[in-house]
């Protein structure tokens, strides 16, 4: 009977593990996906960063351009 009572133990500590070990794996694959998601977002965040770096120099640009006084060849 003890030895019955042993295996019984034995397999709700299995049990146990087992089930920490699949909640770790979920917690892994929630966290793999936060992780791409933040990537994405980062990826995106890059993206727009430069398109508003780009969008200020033509800005830039064309404000110099239509500030400038032209006296013959050279700007004055």
């Amino acid at each position: 009977m003890s030895l019955i009572l042993s295996l019984v133990a034995a397999l709700r500590m299995l049990h146990q593990v087992a089930t920490q070990v699949a909640r770790g794996s979920e917690y892994s694959s929630q966290l793999e996906a936060s992780l791409q998601a933040a990537q994405a977002r980062i990826i995106s965040l890059e993206a727009l960063s430069q398109q508003a770096e780009e969008a200020q120099l033509q800005q830039e640009q064309e404000e110099w351009e239509q500030g400038l006084v032209w006296e013959g060849d050279s700007p004055k």
